[in-house]
């Protein structure tokens, strides 16, 4: 399949996932459509909502949908009928449902297209007929826009038929819809050619062509990292736990404060931070500011982490490399239907997989707080992926929760316990997957067992010295990081890690420095030495404190404490302990206490 570049992609959609449409249309009008009408009206609708487009009967319009071999578990469902009762008693909703153009009378009756339209279904060849078709009308002045869809769904009779069947009948390996805006002018030119079945070749196309950044996840992203700051700085401690609109969470801090977070907005965005706006609608002016330097930069997208100092450090990713990521992760997950998810969109590892991932596999997706305490029986259901990390998956076997069936769990933001994970597993997920990655670099490897190696995700090639991994450097790119962490090679793509190269340890997901804490109690008065280290469930750090000689302990404990509030969150020290000297081993080593 070939075409030249007189064809543009206004919007796109992938959609794999049914459900999607009872949010975009009234129950009523939904009622007894099937899964292969349902998908049409999910990715048709969200891809003229993406463009901006609100049809209001237009006759510019027209509509092709093409499909290999329509609704056919409907055309299966009415034959069966036919085979069960008889000719006389066959079901007539299966009929009306099973011919090939169902899909596009109820796109035109509910999208209230008025233009031409048309139904293809020539096997393999059933895109690139419906592209010739649109070129063809486009250039005629037939109409001016075309909305292009792909439709199809997974046989039911498929695991019947032998290898040469499948292929001659073009057979899906799952149901899905992909729907395109096209026109003359305007958009993404469709310029390169492509092979292979209507469905994996129109996908391939839908997600080279979605925006890494729409309006809404500049929105989500903006939403989840003011509250995370506004927690962090201890102004609303709470905030994480809320879903509120971001202009309300911002209104509640102080202006120097919400200076700050609007500055730091615009920094991971890659937006001119100076010149602030203030006043009501600082926050809508921000946006837009994020909006247009994303747009402007093809995608690139800065997840700021905190260095060795404690001071933030800038991460820049490409478009070009957070698609290269995502092509690659979003194999891993082929059947996962809805995405759940506890994580901030910020955050790098929220980034992929809550906010990109369902663009990337079609799906639908859904954010709750990370609270073990709301209703998660009733919050999962098959087919889920939860977006998790291993401090919130703790508390949530503390409840004694037991996962429904077939849901996926993926954790990252700190090391997984070999136990935890398998406690996962004993409590009914259907597959566990821990990810290993970092801000620099992003995802960089998985595991599905607890006690296996990490296996390095397909887009890295290793650089492995005297047995170690020292580097990984992306295959279509330019990024070359070194790792994180000291990893011992396992394989030629396994490897375990040993220990943090930064001195790092992670608190709720959140990299904190022990060091960098133990040297600002050190510089207290009241404090002649002191260690700090992670807890051992990693939700806190700890400290042993041992004081000046002529300290009062319980006057001095009170000090501490007030003075621990310049620290973050999440560096200051829970636990205190106080002690003579520090704890240390037999050989002179510092030892937990």
């Amino acid at each position: 399949m070939n075409w030249s570049n007189d064809l543009f992609v206004q919007a796109s959609t992938l959609a794999r996932d049914a459900r999607e449409a009872e949010q975009l249309f009234p129950a009523r009008e939904l009622r007894r459509l099937d899964n292969y009408t349902k998908l049409s009206l999910s990715a048709a609708a969200l891809t003229l909502r993406r463009a901006g487009v609100a049809l209001a009967g237009e006759k510019n319009f027209g509509l092709i949908v093409a499909s290999a071999l329509g609704p056919v578990r409907r055309a299966c469902a009415f034959m069966d009928s036919i085979l069960d009762d008889g000719e006389l008693c066959a079901s007539p909703l299966a009929f009306s449902a099973s011919v090939h153009n169902v899909a596009a009378t109820y796109l035109t009756m509910l999208l209230n297209l008025r233009g031409p339209a048309l139904t293809v279904s020539q096997k393999g060849g059933s895109f690139a007929s419906a592209l010739t078709t649109a070129r063809s009308w486009l250039s005629a002045g037939r109409c001016d826009h075309i909305l292009l869809g792909v439709v199809d769904e997974r046989c039911p009779f498929a695991g019947q038929l032998p290898a040469p069947a499948l292929a001659d009948r073009h057979l899906v390996a799952d149901d899905g819809a992909v729907f395109f805006l096209l026109g003359n002018t305007g958009g993404a030119p469709l310029t390169a050619g492509d092979s292979g079945d209507d469905w994996a070749a129109a996908r391939r196309l839908a997600t080279a062509l979605t925006p890494l950044f729409t309006d809404d996840d500049v929105q989500t992203i903006a939403a989840d990292f003011i509250k995370t700051e506004l927690a962090r700085r201890k102004r609303n401690v709470l905030a994480v736990f809320e879903n509120r609109p971001p202009e309300e969470t911002l209104a509640a801090a102080d202006a120097d404060t919400r200076a700050k977070i609007l500055r730091d907005l615009l920094a991971i965005f890659r937006a001119d931070n100076e010149n602030i706006p203030a006043g009501t609608g600082a926050l809508s002016a921000v946006l837009a500011r994020c909006r247009a330097a994303v747009t402007a930069s093809g995608g690139a997208f800065n997840f700021r982490t905190s260095g060795s100092t404690g001071e933030p450090v800038d991460c820049v990713h490409s478009g070009a490399n957070l698609r290269e990521e995502m092509a690659g992760t979003a194999a891993l997950f082929p059947r996962v239907r809805r995405i759940v998810s506890v994580v901030p969109a910020h955050h790098a590892y929220g980034f992929n997989f809550a906010l990109q991932l369902p663009k990337w596999l079609g799906v639908s997706a859904v954010a709750h707080p990370p609270l073990p305490s709301l209703p998660w029986p009733g919050l999962l259901a098959d087919g889920d992926l939860l977006v998790a990390f291993p401090l919130f998956l703790r508390q949530l076997m503390d409840t004694d929760f037991i996962f429904p069936p077939g849901v996926t769990v993926i954790t990252a933001t700190a090391p997984c316990p070999d136990e935890l994970f398998a406690e996962i597993l004993r409590r009914g997920a259907a597959r566990m997957v821990e990810n290993y990655g970092s801000s620099e670099s992003g995802a960089i490897a998985t595991r599905e067992r607890p006690g296996a190696p990490l296996t390095l995700l397909p887009f890295w090639e290793p650089v492995i010295v005297s047995g170690r991994l020292e580097r990984i450097v992306r295959k279509n790119s330019a990024l070359d990081v070194p790792l994180p962490d000291l990893a011992e090679m396992r394989g030629a793509r396994d490897f375990t890690i040993s220990g943090r190269r930064d001195k790092a340890v992670q608190v709720a997901g959140v990299n904190v420095y022990p060091q960098k804490v133990e040297k600002f109690l050190r510089a207290h008065d009241l404090i002649k030495d002191v260690a700090v280290r992670p807890a051992a469930d990693g939700g806190h750090l700890k400290a042993f404190i041992v004081l000046q000689p002529d300290a009062d302990r319980d006057r001095a404990e009170k000090i501490l404490r007030a003075y621990m509030q310049a620290l973050t969150a999440h560096e200051i020290p829970k636990e205190l302990t106080f002690g003579p000297a520090l704890p240390v081993t037999a050989l002179g080593k510092k030892a937990d206490w």
